[in-house]
């Protein structure tokens, strides 16, 4: 057979074959052919069955399914029968012997594939089949802490060679060209914290336990993008005041919150309304108004992955009318109308543009006629990427007599100011240790030192290592924390006193990593103070693990949701060349915690679009200093 010797590797092994009792052709072929195929069945095996084996006799056919050899259905003859009783488990056995066998063998138009029919279905040592059925899914649920942690899961089919011990999967962004691996034992795995709406290339492939590695199986899928928005803001009130407005309301409860937009019109409709402010908290204060003025407000809500509400219930005010400002007659004062307020220049420059005019106020839409050309009562849109230009605003003063009506319209010079709309500070910034830091929310700021000229107003005062403060009764105090203990004398303090106040520490751990992407905040844990106003002291560290080459990323503790000190600030760092590259991070600052009880304590961040922080073993020391 052409068939056999070419699957014995071309080794031809013949077979003289004297038929002494056979008298036809025909007949001698047949017995040859049955000799021939049955010869490609070898495999003979003995073992012991129990009683169900006892009705089978020599020359029986049986099938045996065993997995562990390969075995599904495979036909045996039965060429040896015994009995015995097991000594050992005290039962009894049949033994049989039993040589491979097929119908195929003997059937009068036999084809040589149709012996291999019976063969034994082990496994290929060899290469493996690539994995079947590959299915990629991916989910962004919404944390509790209003973080979206996105994520791809990959499942496919488990590979029927039981020589295969593992999988290997590897994943990579659609426009990388590498990619990373990971090696998993079962037929399913997790990429987590996934970018959103990104292109995601992920294949896998068997490994057997000889280390052989079948072909890829690939597939693809953008990863999923937080679309639900957040409810509408309620409770919308406004209430007036003298040019202004006052505008409250009750947040959403959706923990991914991140601030609500407030629009205002002319009119009770949203369509034409214009946007005023973006705010995190619950109030906006609209200035700039003309007096009995009335302005309709509608509020949207905006979530961190930039998902908008529809517009809520509106609510109006109307601005106060301005008080008179003279009664004793003289000069045009009696019943006078005095407006104030402040027109700017629309655009940003270096040097300063002319004095505006104005031929006339509308004290009920609280807009000029004939206001300078380039000149309005709004703001332009704020540059911080040019220092070098200013925005340019003048204060303007209007006075209608209140016999005649008559106007006068004054104008200050422009005066000029930088705008910035988040902290600055000196490059090289470091906490409580050098540079300079001027926070634009709050209005505090720190320096290595300062030089005032002129009146200091201040609810405290500190001089040197020495903080004051008041009881609220017009006494100066040493204010809580306000002395360093090497501007102590040596008996300044009873140490009995000393002992009954000592600091004491509080350790908030985060022993797993933390994968940091885009911005957001974690929940790292909480301590409590014993007291209001209490000084503590801040430590953190970790190990920190970037991707993504010159990331740029800003890592800030907060205390009670509020930042208090950048922990990590980076515009271009050269570290993430390297996979395997891991820095140390850390911070010490020192604080004034102003209520007693718990405090959360939390890790905000913003990391450049594409790459990621990891943090590992982030530990914060907070050092409590009692009065």
């Amino acid at each position: 057979s052409p068939t056999f010797v070419t699957e014995d590797n071309e080794y031809k092994n013949p077979l003289q074959l004297d038929l002494p009792l056979t008298n036809q052709s025909a007949t001698a072929q047949r017995i040859a052919k049955q000799t021939l195929f049955r010869a490609r069945e070898q495999m003979q095996l003995s073992a012991e069955f129990g009683m169900n084996a006892f009705d089978l006799e020599v020359g029986d056919t049986v099938s045996l399914t065993i997995d562990r050899y390969g075995f599904d259905s495979k036909e045996f003859e039965v060429i040896s029968w015994g009995f015995s009783a097991n000594q050992d488990a005290g039962d009894l056995r049949v033994t049989l012997g039993l040589k491979e066998t097929s119908a195929a063998a003997y059937a009068w138009d036999a084809e040589e594939q149709s012996i291999t029919s019976n063969n034994s279905t082990l496994p290929s040592v060899t290469v493996p089949a690539a994995p079947t059925n590959l299915s990629l899914a991916t989910i962004a649920p919404v944390n509790e802490d209003g973080t979206t942690f996105s994520s791809i899961t990959a499942t496919w089919d488990e590979s029927n060679n039981s020589f295969v011990s593992s999988y290997e999967v590897q994943y990579k962004l659609g426009s990388e060209s590498d990619y990373r691996s990971y090696i998993v034992s079962s037929n399913t795995f997790t990429l987590e914290g996934t970018l959103s709406e990104v292109s995601y290339d992920i294949r896998v492939r068997c490994i057997t336990d000889l280390g052989l590695r079948s072909n890829f199986s690939g597939a693809s899928i953008t990863s999923a993008k937080d679309t639900l928005a957040p409810s509408v803001p309620t409770g919308v009130s406004a209430s007036g005041g003298y040019r202004q407005n006052i505008v409250k309301w009750t947040n959403p409860p959706e923990p991914d919150l991140s601030y609500v937009e407030v629009y205002v019109n002319t009119s009770n409709t949203t369509s034409g309304a214009t946007l005023i402010g973006s705010v995190k908290g619950t109030d906006f204060v609209h200035g700039g108004l003309p007096e009995t003025t009335t302005r309709y407000y509608f509020l949207k809500s905006v979530d961190y992955s930039g998902n908008v509400s529809d517009f809520s219930a509106s609510d109006s005010a109307t601005t106060l009318a301005d008080p008179q400002d003279g009664t004793d007659g003289t000069n045009g004062d009696n019943g006078d109308t005095v407006v104030t307020g402040r027109v700017y220049y629309q655009t940003l420059q270096a040097s300063a543009p002319s004095t505006p005019s104005a031929s006339s106020y509308n004290t009920s839409t609280g807009t000029f006629s004939g206001l300078t050309s380039g000149w309005a009562q709004t703001q332009p849109p704020v540059d911080i990427t040019d220092t070098s230009v200013q925005e340019w605003s003048s204060q303007f003063q209007v006075t209608i007599d209140g016999t005649t009506s008559a106007q006068t319209i004054s104008f200050t010079s422009p005066s000029g100011a930088i705008q910035v709309t988040s902290d600055i500070q000196s490059d090289n910034y470091v906490a409580g240790s050098s540079g300079w830091n001027i926070e634009r929310d709050t209005g505090n700021a720190e320096f290595g030192s300062a030089a005032i000229r002129g009146t200091l107003t201040a609810s405290q005062i500190q001089i040197d290592n020495v903080t004051l403060d008041s009881d609220g009764s017009g006494n100066l105090i040493i204010k809580s924390g306000g002395v360093n203990t090497n501007q102590l004398a040596a008996s300044g303090v009873i140490t009995s006193t000393i002992a009954a106040r000592a600091a004491t520490d509080a350790t908030v751990s985060s022993s797993s990593p933390l994968t940091l992407s885009s911005s957001g905040s974690v929940a790292i844990g909480s301590f409590n103070t014993t007291e209001a106003n209490q000084f503590i002291i801040v430590q953190a560290q970790a190990n920190a693990y970037g991707t993504g080459s010159g990331t740029a990323y800003s890592l800030a503790l907060t205390i009670d949701g509020t930042a208090t000190s950048i922990f990590v600030n980076s515009a271009n760092d050269n570290y993430a060349t390297y996979d395997d590259l891991r820095f140390p991070v850390g911070v010490l600052d020192r604080r004034v915690v102003v209520s007693s009880g718990s405090h959360s304590l939390g890790l905000s961040y913003a990391i450049q679009s594409g790459s990621t922080i990891e943090l590992n073993n982030l530990d914060v020391v907070i050092t409590l200093l009692k009065r």
